[in-house]
């Protein structure tokens, strides 16, 4: 493992989102390009156009791209998807998705995450700063139902917070509007005001998903929680999960009966999805290893953290050594591709194109050539 880093054979990226197209581009642009792996931070990149360009680079380098969206590889997530995808739930016909954070909030001053530069455009190409906690709601309503979402039916964006305070720092010489160390945001200023989203979404089978988005709830320091809804006959399932107890899914039926299972490798159906070399080298089958958590992040929420990087090393070092094939990186079929984040990217400009227009708008995905 320490020869196969000291080669640099895999990138971990994790610089601001404008930056990635540039970054990929170096390190594909090697004359050793084939051997080299990059997994890189959410967002794909700032811009769909740029989204675009990786996504087809990953054409060239099939296998070698992934892209971190962790909140795949929570058990009872993946037992979820597990279940759905093997018709246990039924037909997804509704559904609720809801993150919400509080460290963006009035007292946070004007820092990178809310500079989106000089423009009268509604945010940085289409796509506004909720993108950083939205874009896991997306991935992850993707992941476990299978489907992309087909339209935004409506979509409505908040600008809650009006002005933050510069502190003398990165931005102040570029800001317009500063009074005393205070800058404007929102509207066509260079900072970003949108602070929460309701949207509703219809998936490719016609279901329609409730998307709720904030990150200035008092309190909420990484609070994600969804529900699905299923009918198979005359039977109707909701099952539900919340990574403030992320050990435990929650299935409700029309006989209003409630079934709450706790987390067990032992009788979870999902482990056999997962190819023995990764639940071995990440322990999967053990209890989860327990860091260090901030307040209200979840009970293991750096542990899944640690499994996504771990995977997509150790398949690295598989591919390096010969013992996986690169082309269909179907056992990291929790991590996502270039293509498939890109996918994401389009869905959450087409929120934020609802929300500009007021009308309902059809999402069509190229498929990558």
């Amino acid at each position: 493992m320490n020869a196969f880093f000291r080669n640099h054979v895999l990138t971990i990226g994790a610089t601001p989102n404008e930056f990635h197209l540039k970054n990929m581009l170096d390190i594909f642009g090697r004359r050793d390009a084939s051997e080299r792996f990059a997994l890189f931070e959410k967002p794909l990149a700032d811009t769909v156009e740029n989204a675009w360009e990786i996504a087809l680079l990953e054409q060239k380098f099939p296998g070698r791209i992934g892209i971190v969206s962790q909140n795949h590889l929570w058990d009872m997530v993946l037992e979820l998807r597990h279940r759905i995808l093997n018709g246990d739930i039924g037909d997804i016909f509704e559904g609720e998705f809801v993150y919400e954070q509080d460290w963006l909030n009035w007292k946070q001053g004007a820092n990178w995450r809310v500079y989106r530069g000089e423009s009268d455009a509604v945010c940085d190409g289409g796509i506004g700063k909720l993108n950083d906690i939205l874009i896991h709601a997306i991935s992850t309503l993707r992941f476990v139902t299978g489907m992309k979402i087909k339209a935004v039916e409506t979509a409505k964006v908040h600008e809650i917070i009006t002005e933050r305070g510069d502190g003398g720092g990165t931005f102040a010489k570029a800001e317009q509007g500063t009074v005393q160390g205070v800058v404007k945001v929102g509207g066509s200023t260079a900072f970003h005001g949108d602070d929460a989203m309701e949207a509703i979404v219809t998936l490719e089978n016609g279901a329609r998903i409730r998307v709720r988005i904030a990150q200035s709830v008092p309190g909420e320091k990484n609070s994600f929680h969804f529900r699905l809804s299923g009918r198979k006959g005359d039977e109707g399932k909701s099952v539900s999960f919340d990574t403030d107890n992320a050990d435990v899914l929650t299935t409700s039926d029309l006989s209003n009966r409630r079934v709450i299972e706790v987390r067990d490798p032992g009788v979870l159906a999902y482990v056999d999805d997962v190819a023995d070399w990764i639940r071995e080298g990440l322990c999967m089958n053990n209890p989860p290893v327990r860091f260090f958590t901030p307040p209200r992040h979840g009970q293991g929420w750096r542990e899944i953290h640690r499994r996504q990087l771990m995977a997509f090393a150790l398949y690295c070092q598989r591919v390096w050594h010969g013992l996986q094939d690169v082309d269909t990186r179907k056992d990291l079929f929790f991590v996502p591709t270039a293509l498939e984040s890109f996918y994401d990217l389009k869905a959450i400009k087409a929120m934020y194109e609802a929300a500009a227009s007021g009308k309902r708008t059809e999402i069509e995905y190229p498929l990558a050539a």
